[in-house]
């Protein structure tokens, strides 16, 4: 069964896919948020009705809510060289960011690092030369290049009915991440602390199999 839930070929195969996509990795962090990327998600998409259900950490604790919708028509490309070298130097960005919030530049930074500096970030009044759109940019290459590294994926460009955007995806096509959006969504919903959960949420569907 795929994660992310659309076939890399057209037409579709009959499947689904968890809502990780133009809606951030599935990682609404309360049921009302997560009804509300689904209306958005219904909006853009349509299809049928999506179910939702909860996450649980280890304990057994609602950690995050996900939930499956309809698959529907998308087109692959492979980036071009010129787009993996914008994305590299805009990931390679991420010093300035930890140097400006976190007040160090961090070598071996990790995504607990990623997560605090955004949210340093976030509750400044003091932003500089990091806006919104900025933060985007750095933050979703840098977390992508991330995920490329840890869990074997690759950039793509997929677009589909709610237009074109990076993804990651894994080599056997099973599992799909946006960087970007995933960033997009949470400065839209003003919410911190999401690197860690989505990685996690992503590195168990490509270990699931």
């Amino acid at each position: 069964m795929n994660f992310d839930h659309r076939d890399t070929h057209s037409p579709l195969k009959d499947i689904i896919r968890r809502t990780l996509s133009k809606l951030g990795v599935g990682i609404p962090k309360t049921l009302s948020s997560a009804r509300e990327r689904l209306r958005v998600s219904q909006s853009k998409y349509g299809g049928e009705p999506p179910q939702i259900k909860p996450v649980l950490g280890p304990a057994g604790e609602v950690t995050a809510w996900t939930a499956t919708v309809e698959a529907t028509p998308e087109s692959v490309e492979t980036l071009s060289q010129t787009e993996v070298e914008q994305l590299n130097a805009d990931a390679s960005e991420i010093q300035y960011f930890f140097q400006a919030f976190l007040g160090r530049t961090l070598p071996d930074w990790t995504l607990a690092d990623l997560d605090l500096a955004f949210e340093v970030w976030h509750q400044s009044t003091d932003r500089g030369r990091f806006s919104p759109q900025v933060v985007t940019r750095i933050t979703g290459a840098a977390f992508g290049n991330y995920c490329n590294c840890s869990l074997d994926m690759r950039w793509l460009a997929i677009t589909d009915l709610g237009g074109r955007d990076l993804a990651v995806r894994t080599q056997d096509d099973r599992v799909t991440g946006f960087p970007f959006s995933t960033v997009t969504k949470r400065i839209d919903d003003k919410e911190t602390g999401f690197f860690v959960p989505v990685f996690n949420l992503l590195k168990q569907s490509a270990a699931a199999g």
